[in-house]
């Protein structure tokens, strides 16, 4: 009998059979999925949840069909623990989201009264791929949009256009949860809508902030001092928790936390019994309130790759904080009369002579983009150190560990995406790769040392 083409699948990946862990922290992309039974029925463009099997799992991504069938990579068939199937044909696919750090777990689907019917509960063993009905689709965005951060449900084929939902979480504190709450387990602390991730270390909102963070040993760069954290960030790990065998990157949870960074927003933190025995709960978890991103930097692991290291200080009590939803497109109220306080901050001393040599040298030309500003009263730039002053980088009041810079490339250079190369001439671009010469003046000497920290432990680069 011909099979019926059919608009939407579900593709399970067992980790006991192939490690997809190791795959993608070894950088491996998922482009093709060994299908079995329903090859004919799938036409191109169809879309898929992918699904990872075990007590663990749940739904980890989504895409849909190129419509081609594919030559495994090499790296795909060294994820093999076992002998793959002869009679399955790799079929393309192209992954449009993937979470499997924020896995929407399978007791939450299987308890939906319209995705609780698909066959995946029915035949777990059946073989890829699984059909999915129109309303067990539905059902699957609408959990999605309740679980996982916010997202663009797109399909990329032809035949639709482009859909964006958006789904509201909370930033800060949750309403009725005091500080010092204890939960028996990462589920209780689920359902209590501090984190939402089964697994995850950090839940967070897709091109938005992080949430919240659960510390509990899983990173051994990990440092706890009670009211500051040096937390270490998500990724690059043979397993969760195991070895770090990867560079971590700026990307899902990492990127959240420089998001809520650069923009002021509070942090949930919750520690878990698995971590410094004296700061973390003897059981279980605990609540132990809002903490922001002071800082972030790039450092090599104890176990080698680099990591990301974020540093966390508590929310202090007399700093009222603005506990908002996070959302796109409403503008917030603000004050027609704004209050003001008195604030005490602390700050390295620097030298104004060093800054005004620098910037008189280039004659407030930017020495990467060539740019001089012109204002009423003349020309303007930045002086911008090579490596930063502040902790944990101590860098150098000097001259040689100074750059005259716009703007625009100051904070470029400051948020790690722009670096000078090791020839200490080319500055590069690292979203883009893009390259261009570094203006020199022949008595402005500049320090290699610092050079090589900003590349390191800023840009991410060795």
């Amino acid at each position: 009998m011909k099979e019926s083409v059919t608009d939407h699948w579900l593709i399970q990946f067992n980790p006991k059979k192939w490690d997809i862990y190791s795959f993608l922290a070894g950088g491996g992309k998922i482009e093709s999925a060994t299908i079995t039974k329903n090859r004919n029925a799938i036409a191109k463009d169809a879309r898929f949840i992918l699904w990872l099997s075990g007590k663990d799992g749940g739904v980890i991504g989504y895409g849909h069909f190129t419509g081609k069938t594919v030559t495994p990579t090499i790296e795909d068939l060294a994820a093999w623990k076992t002998t793959p199937s002869k009679s399955g044909v790799h079929m393309g696919i192209q992954m449009e989201d993937l979470f499997i750090e924020n896995p929407i777990p399978r007791n939450l689907l299987s308890q939906d009264p319209h995705f609780g019917q698909a066959a995946i509960f029915q035949f777990p063993y059946g073989g890829n791929a699984f059909p999915i009905t129109e309303s067990e689709w539905n059902a699957f965005e609408s959990i999605l949009l309740q679980c996982n951060p916010t997202v663009s449900l797109q399909n990329n084929s032809a035949r639709n256009k482009t859909e964006h939902m958006q789904y509201l979480h909370p930033i800060g504190e949750i309403q009725g949860v005091e500080v010092g709450t204890q939960y028996d387990s990462r589920e209780a602390v689920r359902l209590a809508k501090l984190h939402r991730p089964p697994m995850a270390g950090i839940s967070y909102i897709t091109d938005g902030p992080a949430e919240s963070i659960v510390i509990s040993g899983g990173y051994a760069d990990d440092e706890d001092n009670g009211d500051s954290i040096m937390y270490t960030g998500q990724g690059g790990q043979d397993a969760p928790g195991g070895k770090q065998v990867k560079d971590q990157e700026i990307s899902r949870g990492n990127r959240a936390l420089i998001y809520s960074e650069d923009h002021g927003s509070p942090i949930r933190i919750i520690r878990g019994a698995g971590g410094d025995a004296k700061y973390s709960p003897e059981n279980g978890y605990r609540y132990d309130g809002l903490y922001y991103v002071k800082n972030h930097w790039f450092q090599k692991s104890k176990q080698g790759p680099l990591v990301l290291k974020f540093e966390l200080e508590k929310v202090s009590s007399e700093i009222p904080i603005s506990l908002k939803t996070f959302e796109s497109g409403l503008a917030p109220s603000g004050n027609a009369i704004p209050g003001r306080k008195s604030v005490t901050t602390f700050s390295v001393k620097r030298d104004s002579a060093v800054s005004d040599w620098v910037k008189k040298t280039h004659s407030d030309r930017c020495q990467v983009c060539s740019t001089t500003l012109i204002t009423r009263v003349g020309t303007y730039s930045t002086g911008a150190h090579i490596q930063a002053l502040g902790r944990p980088h101590n860098g150098k009041d000097e001259t040689s560990n100074m750059l005259c810079l716009c703007p625009n490339c100051h904070v470029l250079f400051d948020k790690g995406v722009l670096y000078i190369a090791v020839d200490n001439k080319t500055v590069v671009n690292v979203m883009d790769g893009k390259k261009s010469k570094l203006n020199l003046e022949a008595k402005h000497a500049l320090d290699s040392a610092a050079i090589a920290h900003h590349r390191l432990q800023v840009a991410g680069v060795k």
